[in-house]
């Protein structure tokens, strides 16, 4: 689609994709992203066409209509990287190295998928990878950090992110 001038082909698909997934419901915010992107391409191709210039008024209007009904009841939740959510941590209290995994030389990184709740608390985590003796200690720390609350369009969500912490034996 990227590299085609068909300007009905590229306009028509964008259209097609914005209208959701087959047997209703609204579409995900990428395939609405992907949408507006071939219907921008269709109109650039096309300056004097008004079809897409339609279509695309048409698409900001589902976007808004699913989007913020959602955010008003509380089901919003959106996935931010682990470094930016990073910078709005609050507290963080640093996880007490278990004595056996010392004594064992036992070092490594714990991985955790998690969700954070609007009021910026862990409200759940999956372990996903790490050392079994330093899961517990990491589980444990990470369960009392709290962050900025996160805002879309003004309103708090909750944040799926990835948490990594990191155990090192000092020399």
């Amino acid at each position: 689609m990227e590299s085609s001038g068909d300007t009905a082909l590229v306009g028509t698909v964008g259209e097609f994709i914005s209208g959701g997934p087959p047997g209703g419901g609204p579409a995900p915010a990428a395939q609405l992203a992907l949408a507006e992107h071939l219907i921008t391409r269709a109109q650039s191709l096309d300056p004097s066409n008004q079809e897409w210039s339609a279509a695309l008024e048409r698409l900001h209007t589902a976007k808004e209509d699913t989007i913020q009904p959602a955010i008003e009841k509380g089901t919003i939740r959106i996935r931010v990287g682990g470094n930016v959510q990073q910078s709005n941590l609050v507290q963080q209290p640093v996880p007490v190295y278990p004595p056996l995994a010392k004594q064992a030389h036992v070092q490594g990184l714990v991985r955790f998928n998690v969700v954070i709740g609007k009021d910026g608390r862990i409200k759940g985590l999956t372990v996903v990878s790490g050392q079994p003796l330093l899961i517990p200690a990491a589980e444990n720390a990470v369960k009392q950090w709290i962050y900025r609350p996160t805002l879309l369009n003004g309103d708090p969500v909750e944040v799926t992110t990835v948490i990594d912490v990191q155990f090192t034996l000092s020399d």
